[in-house]
């Protein structure tokens, strides 16, 4: 898991909601929205506990995940029916597609699933975090977020933000500090590359480009070339820009 929907209130939001295992028994699961997640998933642990009938998958497919103590295999699917009662009240039933995991944050609850963008862009969700809801389009209701029951995720990872050092000290380490001039010794018969035909943008594009350029130029980093020194060949020019 990388990160999840930010609220307006502190801490990870789910949306309440049943689920059916394979032995017809009605579980309360939280589906964690997670909008870092490519995939909707619940760990193999929890699926065994639940009771929810695997398919087991023809390969393992390892995922990358920046909140896991090591990888995420993907061991299996699961389709369970799901129903979540709505902020009208009304009690509203789909089938939602697991992806059965081996390796997933040990800190998540069992009743736990991972909502990920796969099943929110299927469910044509909009997530309203000023008021902690989430419209689902493909069923025209809209759901409430509750505040996650199963502790803090974040803390099993380590901050690793650096402060920035402040103007000041970063004007005392680059004092005196310039671009490096390079000189480069040709070899006889050295053929420059031939100038490229100048990529073809739109007004806006040239705007920014031509913006980029000055600011370059003003730095000393470039030199603006005449077109007489470039049809000439009087001069090797990078095709950055061409």
């Amino acid at each position: 898991m990388a990160r999840s929907v930010d609220s307006a209130h502190e801490g990870l939001r789910v949306i309440k909601a049943s689920a059916t295992g394979s032995s017809g028994r009605i579980l309360p699961v939280e589906l964690l929205v997670d909008s870092g997640s490519d995939l909707t998933l619940i760990s193999s642990s929890s699926a065994s506990i639940m009771g929810f009938k695997v398919t087991p998958a023809r390969g393992l497919k390892k995922l990358e995940s920046a909140g896991s103590l090591g990888s995420i295999c993907v061991i299996g699917q699961a389709r369970v029916p799901i129903v979540v009662k709505d902020k009208a009240g009304h009690d509203l039933s789909f089938n939602l597609q697991l992806n059965v995991a081996d390796g997933l944050n040990m800190k998540l609850g069992r009743s736990t699933i991972i909502l990920g963008m796969e099943t929110l862009k299927r469910l044509e969700a909009t997530l309203h975090t000023t008021d902690d809801t989430l419209y689902c389009g493909a069923l025209g209701s809209t759901w409430s977020l509750s505040p996650y029951s199963g502790g803090s995720i974040s803390s099993v990872l380590t901050d690793t933000r650096l402060k920035l050092p402040t103007r000041s000290k970063v004007d005392e380490r680059l004092k005196g500090w310039s671009f490096p001039k390079v000189t480069v010794q040709l070899k006889p018969g050295a053929v420059r590359p031939c100038p490229k035909r100048p990529y073809v943008c739109r007004k806006r594009e040239m705007q920014a480009m031509e913006l980029m350029v000055k600011n370059l130029e003003k730095s000393g980093i470039i030199t603006r070339l005449s077109r007489a020194a470039v049809d000439h060949r009087q001069v090797w020019i990078s095709p950055a820009f061409a």
